[in-house]
């Protein structure tokens, strides 16, 4: 009995033990379901926030690209620059609508209507900016910030209201844009590159001096007698200086266009004397005006002077006139320069009125130049900076009022199938800006003939004409030497000065050297006729050799078919005419 008593509180004690230890293991279990939860909870948010950062960042790099490439960022800049000439121009209005009363509900309109715009814009900037706190202290962004605090001057008794005249800055953007922005690099148009540097700088002179009337207008006001000019029986200094500006007469007030031009008259060194600052701190605010032109005008004379040393006299665009001109492009070398102009102007293709322009990207050699201002060529010609791939290049050459483009390729150069690809691509980039031009174009190997799409007039492929000519003169000895003379002219040889046992198989040659291929129009007379008939006529009457005849299809008949099998047909007929 001792021992079952002695037992029973120890079982008990087991017991409760037992039910403890059960209970510690439920709730370690319950933790660890809610740890479990917490933890998928944790992963959760982790989870939603690196999707927000993924959008965030999404967005970051959307409406970036957006404001920077495409139409939507150019409409933004023509919108933010119109509202900053109008911001600009309505602050001169109010100086004068505060000065006569109460200012007018539709300024506060139109000034809430800009707050707006400008804010939109500076928090677009704002939020796609990799580093905000680096943008937000930029000087853009305090020029932007600036432009948007004026607002305030219409609600509260406060002087800001000129920082309205900052947002004209924002017109560099638009600058920008457009690109007329002088970014201090010539370019191939150096003469336009010059006009944008003119601009560029006119216009921080006009802002400047804006500014600065903006500022000795709010000094005058603010602190009336700072700036004296004439008097008048109504206006008297002495008798309101240190006044209250509200008990100074409105007749007494200086308005914005006094204090733009006493600003322009001390900048410009002038220096009338009609309106003199009176006080210390109108002397200091003329001289915060001043300063700032002592770093800009050298800087910006010194960036146009360095693009006018720059400039290249083949910068100038071509200006035509009322005869069509002809654009030669590619390989434009010597060499090539030469054989063109002396075959385009030679005698036998009677008054050439058509000017010869020539494009490329290298500046001309010294012998270029010299071909160019002889006598024979120096009025015909003209020598332009540029090249086709380019459609600002093409408008300077005047493309679209040309009657041909002559793209020449030289074989004789490495890399001729890198040529070739070049010559293709330049007839697709004139084709797009002038589809009726007609376009001449020279290649080297025949494969460049595939690329139909660059849709070229005619083609000429040196390889393909060389091994013809080779293959023929295989067959027929001479042929090379017989088509070589007929395709290029050549003036008279007189042969009378010749001993006589050379000068007759010499007249004999030059008779045939003489001979050169021209495409004339057909008379319907000769509509039905075989083609031997016609020829025979062509040599007997007028010395032409009737080589053949192509109709309206494109099919060359062959001295057995007829020469035109209808009167509608209206062929052309190729000859080689002797020269009279």
């Amino acid at each position: 009995a001792g021992v079952a008593g002695a037992a029973a509180p120890s079982a008990r004690a087991s017991a409760k033990e037992q039910e403890e230890s059960e209970k510690q293991s439920k709730r370690v279990s319950q933790d660890g379901v809610s740890l479990d939860k917490l933890a998928k909870k944790a992963q959760n948010l982790v989870s939603d926030s690196n999707d927000n950062e993924d959008v965030v960042a999404f967005a970051q790099a959307w409406l970036g690209n957006k404001l920077t490439n495409s139409k939507f960022g150019f409409y933004n800049d023509t919108v933010q620059t119109v509202f900053s000439f109008l911001a600009c121009i309505m602050y001169i209005v109010s100086t004068y609508l505060e000065s006569a009363g109460e200012i007018p509900w539709w300024l506060y309109v139109f000034e809430w209507v800009v707050f707006v715009v400008f804010v939109t814009d500076y928090l677009m900037h704002l939020f796609v900016a990799d580093n905000k706190f680096a943008h937000f202290f930029s000087s853009s962004a305090l020029l932007d910030l600036a432009s948007i605090l004026p607002i305030i001057s219409l609600y509260v008794d406060t002087s800001i209201g000129f920082l309205r005249i900052l947002r004209l800055f924002r017109i560099f953007r638009v600058m920008r844009s457009f690109g007329t922005a002088g970014s201090g690099t010539p370019s191939a148009d150096g003469a336009a590159t010059v006009s944008r540097q003119v601009g560029v700088l006119a216009f921080k002179l006009v802002a400047i001096v804006f500014i600065g009337a903006g500022i000795v207008h709010s000094v005058e006001l603010w602190f009336p007698g700072s700036y004296r000019w004439p008097e008048s029986e109504t206006c008297i200094f002495e008798r309101y200086a240190g006044l209250p500006r509200h008990e100074v007469p409105p007749d007494c007030r200086m308005d914005f266009i006094q204090a733009a031009y006493f600003v322009i008259i001390t900048v410009t060194t002038v220096g009338f004397g009609d309106i003199i600052p009176s006080d210390n701190l109108g002397r200091v605010v003329i001289l915060a005006v001043l300063l700032p032109l002592f770093n800009i005008i050298p800087h910006e004379i010194s960036v146009l002077t360095e693009l006018m040393d720059k400039q290249s006299k083949y910068s100038a665009p071509f200006r035509g006139g009322v005869a069509p001109h002809v654009v030669v492009c590619g390989d434009v070398s010597y060499s090539t320069v030469l054989a063109f102009l002396q075959e385009f102007f030679h005698p036998d293709h009677g008054d050439q009125l058509m000017k010869v322009v020539f494009l490329s990207p290298q500046e001309p050699s010294s012998a270029i130049e010299g071909l160019m201002t002889s006598s024979l060529f120096g009025d015909k010609t003209q020598y332009v900076l540029g090249t086709p791939l380019s459609t600002a290049d093409l408008n300077r050459v005047d493309i679209t009022r040309a009657a041909a483009v002559f793209i020449l390729t030289s074989p004789f150069k490495p890399d001729v199938a890198y040529r070739d690809a070049t010559a293709v691509l330049m007839v697709k980039s004139i084709r797009t800006v002038s589809p009726w031009t007609q376009v001449f174009c020279q290649v080297v190997n025949a494969e460049a003939r595939r690329h139909e799409w660059a849709q070229w007039d005619h083609l000429l492929c040196l390889q393909e004409l060389r091994m013809g000519i080779l293959a023929k003169s295989a067959v027929c000895p001479g042929f090379s030497t017989l088509i070589s003379n007929l395709i290029m002219s050549s003036t008279d040889f007189d042969a009378s000065r010749l001993p006589r046992r050379d000068r007759r198989w010499t007249e004999e040659y030059a008779a045939g050297y003489g001979q050169e291929v021209y495409s004339v129009e057909f008379s319907s007379h000769f509509t039905g006729s075989l083609f031997s008939v016609v020829a025979n006529r062509c040599y007997n009457l007028f010395g032409v050799c009737l080589i053949g005849v192509e109709t309206t299809t494109g099919r060359a008949l062959s001295p057995e078919e007829r020469a035109a099998s209808s009167s509608s047909a209206g062929g052309q007929g190729a000859a080689a005419a002797r020269r009279k």
